[in-house]
């Protein structure tokens, strides 16, 4: 998917948030999640509203890893 930003056609990269937050009881846990976003920042806030809708709470980003496929190369 691309969109645009600042005038320059951008594509969505896939991340992986690593962090923890607080379950519905009051504990804390781990939470690791993997979004589609622009950047970093973007993607925390992903990873935060995919958490808050799975129940946890207070997330806290600890780890932000963008995740890169190597493009294989066609023979014609």
């Amino acid at each position: 998917m691309a969109d645009i930003f600042r005038g320059k056609v951008t594509r969505n990269k896939t991340f992986v948030v690593s962090g923890y937050a607080v379950t519905r009881k009051g504990y804390t846990r781990s939470a690791q999640v993997t979004v589609e976003a622009l950047n970093r920042d973007d993607a925390i806030i992903r990873a935060t509203a995919q958490l808050r809708w799975e129940g946890l709470t207070h997330f806290k980003a600890l780890k932000v890893l963008e995740i890169t496929t190597a493009y294989s190369s066609k023979l014609h």
